[in-house]
């Protein structure tokens, strides 16, 4: 996993390198114009929010050349992630590791591994280009000058589109369509309209036991990876737990899980927290109900 998030990571910064010649508007111009084949920028930044910890992760548990390709792994990654100019995969990652800083200590982090691990990331903004950096630094002052107006029109269009067919939904992929009949100025030509929330997205296009179903299975499997982040903090499940998390709250503002690519990565994510919460509780022997114990008493 960590070898393919590192490949997709150098193709976005090859994308870069020949977009930012080409004809655009401006900064979210040309934020619009990076992708690849994997998907759009949103879409590959929520993947490599999925992969960025387990290989953070894998430089901890192994040792020599594989320590170091991992570590270099995370780090086109990371290149990868700011090349996509997504600021809420940003903003994601930082509120995910932030939370998860307690875990992270009872996992072995100490004060002396964030100085390589600060001049990792200096060595990454010191060789990404300059053109990059700015761009990226122009997109966030914006939206702290700018807010974005139509999210709150968009969120509102797709609840509306859930209220007219709760129970079905309207549809895989149609979701950008029935926003638009709810908007003041409709866009038929959006095709990748939506409302930015996993939870709006999943009830409109999706019904609501579908809805239900699809975000219960996302809260069951992001409540097992905190139970083994938790009750056995080993650097993996630690980072599980991060990318999950990372990856849920990206999907609050920017919603990718209706991707295939997206999904296939987060399954597999998923599969794994599912492997070690059922080693988990095999190793935690069950508590005795106290009818059991009253009916294993032995008579005086």
């Amino acid at each position: 996993l960590s070898l393919w998030g590192a490949v997709a990571g150098i193709l976005l910064l090859l994308n870069f390198h020949t977009v930012q010649f080409g004809e655009y508007e401006d900064e979210a111009g040309l934020k619009d114009l990076i992708e690849i084949v994997l998907g759009r920028s949103n879409i590959v930044a929520s993947i490599l929010l999925l992969l960025i910890p387990l290989a953070v992760a894998a430089v901890s548990l192994h040792r020599g050349i594989t320590r170091w390709v991992c570590a270099g792994c995370a780090m086109l990654m990371l290149a990868g992630l700011i090349a996509t100019m997504s600021r809420g995969a940003m903003l994601a990652m930082v509120l995910a590791a932030s939370l998860s800083l307690p875990l992270m200590y009872r996992a072995g982090l100490q004060i002396k591994h964030t100085l390589p691990g600060l001049g990792l990331l200096a060595l990454v903004l010191l060789l990404l280009p300059a053109d990059l950096l700015q761009a990226d630094g122009v997109l966030i002052a914006d939206r702290f000058e700018n807010p974005d107006q139509s999210r709150p029109e968009l969120m509102q269009g797709a609840w509306d589109s859930f209220k007219d067919n709760p129970v079905l939904g309207v549809g895989p992929g149609q979701l950008g369509k029935a926003i638009a009949l709810h908007m003041t100025v409709p866009d038929y030509n959006s095709q990748y309209m939506n409302a930015h929330n996993l939870l709006l997205d999943a009830l409109a296009e999706n019904g609501l036991a579908a809805g239900v179903a699809l975000l219960a299975m996302v809260g069951i499997v992001l409540y097992r990876a905190f139970l083994i982040a938790v009750f056995r903090p080993t650097p993996l499940n630690v980072a599980l737990w991060v990318a999950l998390l990372a990856a849920v709250v990206h999907n609050m503002m920017e919603a990718s899980f209706e991707e295939q690519q997206f999904q296939i990565v987060f399954w597999t994510v998923a599969a794994m927290v599912e492997i070690r919460y059922t080693q988990l509780r095999a190793s935690i022997k069950p508590r005795r109900t106290r009818y059991e114990l009253i009916q294993n008493q032995q008579p005086v």
